[in-house]
């Protein structure tokens, strides 16, 4: 099988710099591990009140011409 992978001419594997290239390099520490995943998170919007989106809404509506 290695026989075929080695060119004939230049006795080496073509191939071999783009296996390494491939190759799995582990991160150095767990924390740059850490960092790295939490830089990929989206940001989240905080959670708003129920009466705050009422408010928001009766703004969007403008007054109210039929009051009861």
């Amino acid at each position: 099988m290695m026989a075929i992978a080695v060119d004939p001419q230049t006795g080496v594997i073509p191939y071999e710099y783009y296996l390494n290239q491939l190759m799995h390099r582990p991160a150095d520490s767990v924390y740059e591990l850490a960092a790295k995943i939490e830089g990929e998170k989206p940001v989240v919007a905080p959670p708003r009140r129920f009466s705050d989106m009422l408010k928001h809404a009766s703004s969007l509506l403008g007054p109210n011409p039929n009051p009861s």
